[in-house]
């Protein structure tokens, strides 16, 4: 694909790949973009592809600046592509692997990606994949939040989404049971960002799903205070709070959280 067009931008970096995406960087007229393609087969079930372009539809309702802007999406042939607005940065999991000690303003951090759940859940939209590898720091530290590929709008509950939707160190209990989540899922996704970016590591580090599953149902989870002692014991009880295995123990909402932390 390098050296390619697609949309006008031509191809010149591939950035990453899922089981179902390439992710490639394009540029025209010396503007960047995010260039998101599914490769369509023979056998290409019409509910993926229709799945994808969701994505884009969700997308082009939010205006928020630390959410990409949709520059375009269509299909050309066997290729099914969605063109994205470019941030230039880092996602906060390789910030947190190498770099630890650059993420000293974490509750500033903290609060720029809450600000942001906050909108998309305002808008109706539960985004199901909150992580840290899809919260992008810029260089002025804003923290941009991408991937809305398993994003689903609350008023559309026929929309079909994959089972057990997530990433399974950061999905919540009742997502990993298979249950479409809401914003007390997105919470608890949040919850162990925050976990992440306080501590230099992820509550539970299970090496498959049944092991992560088994230590969130039996709360085998070790403080943030037990890591880094320079944590508050208020932000850890909030912390812990946002983890709870019961949505109905959580925070209702983010902007409960934020008040929380602000206190």
């Amino acid at each position: 694909m390098i050296g390619t067009y697609i949309s006008e931008y031509k191809i010149s970096k591939h950035l990453s790949s899922t089981g179902l995406t390439d992710v490639y960087l394009g540029i025209k007229d010396k503007r960047n973009a995010v260039i998101k393609i599914l490769q369509v087969k023979p056998d290409t079930d019409r509910k993926r592809i229709s799945r994808f372009f969701y994505e884009a539809e969700i997308m082009q309702k939010l205006s928020h600046k630390n959410i990409p802007n949709v520059y375009n999406f269509n299909r050309e042939d066997d290729i099914c592509y969605i063109v994205l607005e470019y941030f230039d940065g880092h996602n906060l999991r390789d910030l947190v692997k190498t770099h630890h000690n650059l993420l000293k303003d974490y509750i500033g951090i903290i609060l720029k990606i809450c600000e942001t759940v906050e909108y998309i859940h305002k808008k109706g939209i539960i985004h199901q994949d909150i992580k840290s590898r899809n919260i992008i720091l810029t260089r002025d530290m804003e923290a941009k939040i991408i991937d809305f590929g398993l994003a689903y709008e609350k008023s559309k509950s026929n929309v079909r989404i994959r089972e057990r939707a997530g990433t399974p160190h950061y999905m919540s209990p009742e997502q990993a049971k298979g249950y479409r989540g809401d914003e007390r899922s997105d919470i608890y996704s949040l919850g162990v960002v925050v976990y992440e970016l306080t501590t230099g590591r992820r509550p539970f580090e299970g090496s498959s799903l049944h092991e992560i599953v088994t230590q969130q149902m039996n709360m085998l989870i070790k403080p943030p205070r037990f890591h880094n002692q320079k944590v508050s014991k208020n932000l850890e009880n909030i912390i812990l709070r946002a983890l709870n295995i019961d949505p109905a123990k959580r925070y209702q909402s983010v902007e409960e959280l934020v008040l929380d932390i602000n206190r």
